[in-house]
Order: structure tokens, then sequence, then C-alpha cells
């Protein structure tokens, strides 16, 4: 008997490797069979056993009907403005990214998350493949879905805190909720004076790098992905991008986020206000807690776009602060048709764009990164795992970039971002859902 590999493996472990991809892909077929009959019951459930229980949907369709033309136009309007607003915050994010890339990126990812389940994770792989087929590295990519979800994230943690202020100066606050706000602020507070800490100074960089590197390890292992070596490098080369993302376009990313929010908001209070809420009955103040406490409640999806889950929070927040059932129902269906059904068609139309418009195209070898060694510096941090010191960005733009061999610090942003892409098992597949996040 030979020492021969074993039938259906090849002797180079080929066949192993084959083995745990299709294992991969079977337990991402289940978790999005899991999570499509999730889909259903949560949505068959809102939409066919609790609306129709608050409030009668033949009253809320001639609610919807009696508005006028005007009004719709208005409509109409401010859902296509709040749909604009969310572009801006993409090229702020991505040094180089055009106004209409960053629609069509947008558009294309967010109709993909708000239809399939499991639509989070197939939303980074359309996302990542936009991104490098206009050139932008990975280094740019990780990087901008990092901030464009820490900002989204610290607003939304922000707003009940001062929607809370703007009720309490109207005599209509509540303390209890305020104290929930102020914790939630303090969670920002944190997570910003570790950022600070880290573009302050390098060692603390680096070790942060190395934390967070040992904990995506101990996860990657357990889904039997190769663990992260890098974390110390790649928190040095994330420090120095982040640094030259902030200084020149820190107000612009915080400026398109605070539009993008406020435009999704002003939305909602003109349903309302059309179908017959007057601001007696339920003041701007509280529009906006309610619209506040559900974009935080709702922040991790549960299903894509958590469609019914959203339509109940709003439902109930504003019945609660004193609106009637009836126009209630009529505004947030309103509000959620224009800033969530009306989107996913337009991101087909988008992604048509991105496969035919082809002169956005740029040739560029699928080794090249910005951490290339023509372009980086030595600093004083702490020591490279092969020896010497370790190195961070320093080239302006990333159009001056050289392709180089992957090295393993490329192999692991490239892993972290987004995983087994045939899969459907992205590790970060969170990011998408996150940044931005479109729709009520």
């Amino acid at each position: 008997m030979t020492g021969g590999p074993i039938s259906g493996a090849s002797g180079d472990g080929r066949g192993g490797g084959r083995a745990g991809r299709t294992d991969s892909r079977r337990r991402g077929r289940n978790r999005r069979i899991v999570q499509g009959a999730i889909t259903l019951v949560v949505v068959g459930a809102a939409f066919l056993g609790v609306i129709p229980r608050i409030a009668d949907l033949d009253t809320v369709w001639s609610i919807v009907r009696r508005l006028s033309w005007t009004e719709y136009s208005i409509l109409v309007a401010l859902a296509a403005w709040n749909i604009v607003t969310y572009w801006p915050m993409l090229v702020a994010a991505m040094p180089g990214l055009t106004l209409g890339q960053a629609a069509v990126v947008c558009q294309s990812s967010t109709s993909v998350a708000m239809t399939l389940p499991g639509g989070g994770a197939v939303a980074v792989g359309v996302s990542y493949a936009m991104y490098t087929s206009w050139g932008f590295t990975m280094g740019d990519i990780a990087l901008s879905a990092l901030l464009t979800g820490i900002v989204n994230v610290s607003f939304k943690l922000i707003l009940p805190v001062i929607s809370l202020a703007v009720l309490a100066a109207k005599g209509e606050g509540d303390n209890d909720l305020l104290s929930t706000a102020l914790a939630a602020v303090g969670a920002v507070m944190v997570t910003f004076l570790i950022l600070a800490e880290m573009i302050r100074r390098e060692r603390f960089a680096y070790r942060v790098g190395v934390l967070l590197g040992s904990a995506a390890s101990f996860l990657r292992r357990i889904v039997g992905l190769p663990p992260v070596t890098t974390g110390g490098e790649a928190a040095l080369r994330f420090r120095s991008k982040l640094i030259r993302v902030l200084r020149n376009r820190g107000w612009m990313l915080a400026g398109a986020e605070v539009l993008s929010q406020l435009s999704l908001f002003f939305v909602l209070l003109a349903a309302l206000r059309f179908v017959g809420v007057p601001e007696e009955q339920v003041s701007w103040g509280q529009v906006l807690a309610v619209f506040a406490f559900v974009r935080l409640g709702t922040a991790v999806p549960i299903v894509p776009g958590n469609l019914g889950i959203v339509e109940l929070g709003y439902i109930g927040g504003l019945v609660l602060a004193g609106a009637p059932r009836p126009e209630t129902v009529a505004a947030v269906l309103v509000f959620r048709f224009l800033t969530f059904f009306a989107q996913i068609p337009l991101g087909g139309v988008t992604y048509l764009i991105w496969r035919r418009h082809r002169t956005w195209r740029r040739a560029r070898s699928p080794a090249s990164e910005e951490h290339s060694q023509g372009h980086a510096r030595q600093v004083d941090g702490p020591p490279h795992r092969h020896g010497g010191a370790g190195v961070v960005q320093d080239h302006p733009d990333r159009e001056h970039e050289e392709a180089a061999v992957p090295s393993p610090e490329e192999h692991d942003q490239r892993m972290l971002l987004a995983g087994d892409l045939q899969s459907g098992e992205p590790a970060l597949e969170h990011v998408a859902d996150e940044a931005p996040s479109v729709g009520g």
C-alpha cells in the first residue's frame, strides 16, 4: 500500500481546499434559506397581521388618495433630494471618487442589501467589484467603509440626545429617555477618544491593531478562516490614511452625514403634515425623537432593510406621541415607499450603468496596493514582525501608486473586508448595512 493521497484530495492539499469551499458555500446557502424564512415571517406578520389591526387599510388608502398633486410632487422632490445627499458622503470618504461613481455604487449596493436575504454580504461584493474596477485599492475601500460606518453610527447615537434636548426645551422631555441617550453618547465619545489617541500616538495605534487582529483571528478560526497576522502594521497604515482624509475632508464627511439624515427626517415630517397630522397634535420635536430612536433601534438589520420592523417602530412611536392611527399608518407607508421601495429599481438602473460605462474603468494589476515599498516611510513605532521599524503610508494620491507583489498584509485586508465572496460570507458584511444607511 502506497503513501499516496487519499482519493478525492491532491497531494498539495488542494482537495481539502475544495472541500472547505464546498462546506463554506453550503453554510452560506443554508444561512440564506434561514434568513429568507425569517424575512417572510417578519414581513408577513407586520403587514398582514399587525398593521391591519392598527388601522383599517381602506381608510388608510383613502387618506393617501386625498393628497394633492402638489403634495405628491413635494414628497417626491424631498425623497429624490434625500437619495442624492448620500452620495457626497462616499465622495468625502473616498478621495478620487466622482459623484457619478458614488451614485452608482451607493444605489446598486443599497438595492441588493434591501432585497436579498443576507443581502449585506452580496452588497459588499458588489461594492468591492465596482471600486476595484475603478482602480481603488483594498486600503481605500476598507478606510471608506470604516469612516462612513463610524460617522453613520455616531450620528444615530447622538441624534436621540439632540431630539430629547429639543423636547426638554419645549417642556416635553422625558428624563429616563434622556439618561439612556446620554449613555449612547458616552459610547460614541469612547470611540472618538480611541481614534484620537491612535492619531496622536503611533505605538498606541500599533497596539490597537494587534488587539483587533487577535480578536479577528479568534473569530476567523471559529469559521475555519486563516488568522490575521498583520494587525499592527495594518493599523499603522490605516492611521496614516485616516489622518490624511480627516485633515482634508473631515468636515465634509460629517456635514454630508448630517445633511442626509435630516433630509430623510423631513420626508417623514412632510408626509405626516400632508396626511393631516398638525403641529398642535404631534410637534416636530416629537417626530424627531421618534425618528431618532427608531433609527437607532434598527441600526442592526434583522431582515433586509428591517422591512416591517421599521414601519411598526414609526407607527408605534407616533401613535404614542398622540397621532391618530389611520393618518399615522398612511404617512409611514408613504414615507417608506418613497425612501425604501422606490430605490430598489433605481439600483438596477445604476448597476446597468456600471456594466456599460467602461470609460470609468482603470487598468491596474490585481496586486497593486497602496502599501508598496516605494511609497512607505519608516516610523519610530513598534518593530515590524520581520524586523525593522513599522511602515506608514505617506503618498498623497492614489494615482501615484505602483503595482506590487501581494503581501501578507494585503491578503489580510482583502480577507477582512470581502471574506469568501463566492460563498457569500464576508467577514465584515455588517459594513454594507451601515455605510451608508439608505431608507427609513
